[in-house]
């Protein structure tokens, strides 16, 4: 079952993140079709780096719900915990 998760996940992930990518590609080769080499450029790049964001975005919003919920266990199962104040 484990194994199934997993596969499931690198495909899904690894399908995702080359479809960002190609967008950005065929986005680059519009703008250079129009004639305008530098924005085809950044274009290209924007979707090679979309997938990279996309994972650092991910990544801080599970950071976040783990502080929230240790918040909430540390704090005797009360809800509304203040993340901000000092320990």
């Amino acid at each position: 079952m484990l194994n199934f998760l997993a596969a499931y996940l690198a495909v899904v992930g690894g399908a995702t993140a080359g479809l960002q990518a190609a967008r950005g590609v065929v986005r680059g080769l519009g703008k250079l079709i129009e004639g305008e080499p530098r924005q085809a450029l950044a274009e290209v790049a924007g979707g090679l780096a979309a997938p990279f964001l996309s994972l650092v975005h991910q990544a801080t919003q599970l950071g976040a719900e783990v502080c929230q919920v240790a918040g909430v266990l540390g704090d005797d199962g009360q809800p509304g915990v203040r993340l901000d104040r000092a320990a």
